[in-house]
């Protein structure tokens, strides 16, 4: 099983290896096209971040893998990086990891199914692919590391992995295709520099 992802999702999973592990776990392979390539690896030695080393580690291993996108999806507000991993997507039918609300918006009105790491993330707990604990702490590394997520979302997240309450976050990604756009603007990401900010005093 494969999924595409764009830069933010494959960035913030090298990121946070703990969540990579877990995608690992569930997908044997992960495509990105050409324009996500040269957004995390080209510019990101150019920047010297990180994640690249560890990206070109996987590529190297075959575990993530460059695919071609016949012609990236027509849009001007969205990066030549998501319109590429959209039209990737839906070409070989897979999945998409994909933390802008508006690209999951484009991507679902082409069928493409569409979901944030944090997502994943829930999933990945309630079917017991994680502890409480480390699902915890993934979603405090991951907004430390400065993953955009807005502060009602982070705070309804650990609610439901600290109760087990059924906060209805997973539920506006499990069926991709028929997200809403009010169901993007409600559940989507943005910006929130302060809340990563106190989390990462809280490390």
């Amino acid at each position: 099983m494969a999924a595409v992802m764009d830069s933010s999702s494959l960035i913030f999973s090298f990121r946070v290896p703990k969540i990579y592990a877990l995608i690992s776990k569930r997908y044997e392979k992960i495509l990105i096209p050409k324009a996500v390539f040269d957004e995390t690896i080209i510019a990101g030695k150019l920047l010297g971040k990180p994640e690249v080393q560890s990206i070109e580690s996987e590529i190297k291993k075959g575990r993530v893998t460059i695919g071609k996108a016949e012609k990236a999806v027509a849009s001007e507000t969205l990066g030549l990086g998501e319109r590429e991993a959209i039209a990737l997507a839906q070409a070989r039918k897979l999945p998409l990891f994909c933390d802008d609300h508006k690209a999951r918006v484009a991507a679902s009105a082409l069928g493409v199914q569409a979901v944030p790491l944090t997502a994943f993330l829930l999933w990945a707990y309630r079917n017991k692919k994680t502890s409480q604990k480390e699902s915890l702490e993934i979603l405090d590394l991951l907004v430390t590391e400065g993953y955009r997520l807005k502060l009602d979302v982070y705070l309804a997240l650990r609610k439901e992995i600290c109760s087990n309450a059924d906060s209805g976050y997973l539920e506006n990604f499990a069926s991709g295709p028929t997200l809403t756009e009010r169901d993007a603007q409600k559940f989507g990401a943005g910006v929130n520099r302060s809340l990563a900010k106190r989390l990462s005093k809280k490390a």
